[in-house]
């Protein structure tokens, strides 16, 4: 029975190993005969695993100075300039006037190339494999922010209708990726959302209304007394954002912080 069973695993072992001397193969042929290109610039790079060439990742914009609490850009960075997250500076009016319901937001940078083509791939190309790059800079904005008290991650629900048709929902990837670099759980199925429009191009009023009680928690217990960091690709007007947050609250979270790769500029409080 023992020489039967070492047999059988010499025998798994062996056509793993075939297996991925022929995906090795099948991948280099592929490289000769189809060139792989940056997904920004179309420029060739090493391998199809490189997907951005190193000039279009260096020149990914940062904020420079944006308001220390919704994280909206006060002040441009200087060309090559500026931090991940950007660097705190006072408080916009609109967060003195109504404060969003998270107790901090940070992006990494404006929503501008190469980065907004990044996020345009990984969404509506299906480029799954950019989220561990681009998870790395969400990493880095969290560690400048210094939420050391993050408990877990929460990315924000898509519709079962986008993620069929997508195949995956984008942030969820980005939360998988960045729960990996900094230790923590990702609660992914905690908050489900109904069926609703599409927020493409719809000014604040509009997203507000999509989004108003269309996000349900469904499992409470990963989130009493959690403080939690909800993650998305793009923060626009803020309302999607606002309406996760308060969901979250209203189930019983201690904290929230908010993190996107990008933000198109100033967001939206509501009154």
């Amino acid at each position: 029975m023992r020489t039967g069973g070492r047999v059988v695993r010499l025998c798994r072992r062996g056509v793993a190993a075939a297996a991925r001397a022929c995906g090795d193969f099948v991948g280099m042929t592929a490289d000769l005969c189809w060139p792989p290109a940056c997904v920004v610039c179309g420029g060739t790079v090493p391998s199809a695993r490189t997907i951005v060439c190193p000039h279009c990742d260096a020149a990914v914009c940062r904020h420079g100075i944006v308001c220390r609490r919704c994280g909206s850009g006060l002040r441009p960075a200087p060309s090559g300039g500026g931090t991940p997250g950007g660097r705190a500076g006072a408080v916009c009016h609109d967060c003195r006037d109504h404060g969003p319901p998270f107790v901090q937001a940070r992006s990494y940078g404006p929503h501008v190339a190469p980065l907004s083509t990044m996020i345009y791939h990984l969404k509506y190309r299906h480029r799954p494999a950019l989220a561990p790059m681009l998870a790395e800079r969400l990493a880095a904005v969290v560690r400048a922010a210094g939420w050391d008290d993050v408990e877990g991650i929460v990315p924000v629900p898509t519709t079962g209708w986008r993620r069929w048709r997508r195949g995956y929902n984008q942030a969820e990837l980005l939360a998988r990726e960045l729960g990996r670099l900094l230790g923590l759980p990702v609660h992914s199925r905690v908050v489900i959302r109904r069926h609703g429009r599409s927020q493409v191009g719809a000014d604040y009023g509009r997203r507000a209304q999509n989004v108003r009680g269309k996000f349900r928690v469904i499992q409470e217990r990963d989130l009493l007394h959690a403080r939690l960091l909800l993650v998305d690709d793009v923060l626009t007007t803020g309302a999607t954002a606002h309406e996760v947050t308060a969901t979250l609250m209203a189930a019983g979270a201690r904290k929230v912080y908010l993190v996107t790769l990008t933000s198109t500029g100033r967001t939206r409080v509501p009154a």
